[in-house]
């Protein structure tokens, strides 16, 4: 199984720059992407109804053009939403999709960025803690768990210069979790026989460590 995940920095701008012919080249099984930046009665029909696709799309309720995540997948879930089942803050931005398929959970989130304020940078370690909150809750069913999409966090001190520095990948990690991150500066870079979750990073975000997959309840190989 092939699981992507993508930063796009807006949908509608990569949709003029191959967007549809980079799922049909490298067929996916499921597309996680994060800051489409629109909602879905902003975008045509060729990209909500791609082949053999279903799409779920998640917009921020607060403002416009901001924010924002999607998934493509050719799997039917059994159940999803859109919660945290925490505060009602955290769920109105457009950074939360959670999938519970037959075999395992997808989560694909869009973490805040903590740089514009000492209030955005509380809400962003607030929604960290309410993620690991619900993870917690989550592990309890023993069904394997991925956990994908843009952190906006430097896992270590190396990057700090580059995005806001607060380890709170460390926690997830303490709870068992397996971290793997896989960066690509462009398509060509990326080889698909032999691996089976590939991490797109779009080329703004500089940290190796700004977009990753987490691995819960589960051994990987």
């Amino acid at each position: 199984m092939k699981i992507f995940s993508w930063n796009v920095n807006g949908i509608r701008s990569i949709q003029k720059k191959g967007f549809k012919d980079f799922i049909l080249n490298f067929k996916p099984d499921i597309l996680c992407i994060q800051e489409t930046k629109a909602s879905i009665n902003q975008l045509s029909d060729d990209i909500i109804n791609i082949p053999n696709y279903e799409s779920y799309f998640e917009s921020c309720q607060t403002k416009k053009g901001y924010s924002g995540v999607a998934i493509y997948t050719k799997i039917k879930p059994l159940n999803f939403s859109t919660s945290l089942k925490s505060s009602e803050k955290f769920d109105i931005e457009g950074r939360n999709q959670i999938f519970e398929f037959d075999k395992f959970y997808l989560l694909n989130f869009y973490f805040p960025n903590g740089q514009m304020s000492e209030e955005r940078l509380l809400y962003k370690l607030d929604f960290h803690t309410a993620v690991l909150k619900y993870l917690k809750k989550l592990n309890k069913k023993k069904k394997p768990i991925i956990v994908c999409g843009d952190y906006n966090i430097a896992h270590n001190y190396r990057n700090f210069k580059l995005i806001d520095l607060r380890d709170s990948i460390n926690l997830f990690i303490q709870e068992g979790y397996q971290v793997v991150n896989m960066s690509f500066k462009n398509t060509e870079d990326l080889d698909i026989k032999d691996k089976n979750y590939i991490n797109y990073s779009n080329s703004t975000h500089q940290s190796d460590f700004a977009n990753l997959f987490l691995f819960g309840n589960c051994e990987l190989y």
